[in-house]
């Protein structure tokens, strides 16, 4: 009866020390987009237990560069926190990547939908980043001087405001060369075959949700 009594102890100490590191962790990420420096100690709420925790940053800062370009902070932390419960206690470290990535490396970032319909021709000449929809029309020219034009959600070839069908050109770099490739009308994401669509005439440039492009954090304040 005693191991089994400890054996339940044990578990539920082991859930509240696990649920004590999850909160420090979004705690940190909160701190992190709000411009401040992580909490290194403190305390965090589970159920009904006052949980205390420890941050302790691994190394120092370093760069990190993916296939796109994007250049990413990239900061190791261990998070530990310990519970007790009944007669049993339970410690659990948390080993975290914070990685921080500057908006300024995008030349468009927005967090929700983005509209682009210029009237007259328009060159745009960097990365291109939606965490929800992109539409896109012009009504002359649009070209996309860029190898990232990519969103979370979907990329559509007309407006938003009365979902009508754009006019216009809109020419977007194929990735690698100096060669452009025309986006039609029914050439988007509501194609059947979008997917590999995308893939085969823009080489990478052009990505949505459907290719696993994920959102990328904004600040909050």
């Amino acid at each position: 009866a005693r191991n089994a009594q400890f054996s339940l102890d044990y578990t539920a100490a082991l859930s509240i020390a696990e649920g004590a590191t999850e909160a420090a962790q979004k705690n940190m990420l909160t701190e992190v987009a709000n411009f401040r420096p992580p909490t290194l100690s403190g305390t965090v709420t589970v159920g009904s237990e006052t949980v205390p925790f420890q941050v302790f940053p691994i190394g120092s800062a370093t760069n990190r560069t993916d296939p796109d370009g994007i250049v990413r902070a990239i900061q190791t932390y261990r998070i530990t926190a310990s519970a007790d419960h009944g007669a049993a206690s339970a410690t659990v470290h948390r080993i975290v990547e914070l990685s921080m990535t500057p908006l300024f490396q995008y030349m468009i970032f927005y967090q929700n939908d983005l509209e682009i319909l210029p009237g007259p021709s328009m060159t745009l000449a960097g990365r291109v980043h939606s965490n929800h929809d992109i539409y896109l029309g012009c009504g002359s020219t649009l070209k996309v001087d860029s190898s990232y034009l990519r969103c979370t959600g979907d990329i559509l070839r007309k407006r938003k405001d009365d979902n009508s069908e754009s006019t216009g050109t809109v020419d977007i770099r194929i990735q690698g060369t100096t060669s452009y490739a025309s986006m039609s009308n029914g050439e988007d994401s509501e194609n059947t075959n979008w997917t590999e669509l995308a893939l085969s005439t823009w080489k990478g440039t052009v990505q949505t949700g459907v290719h696993g492009v994920k959102e990328v954090a904004a600040p909050e304040i």
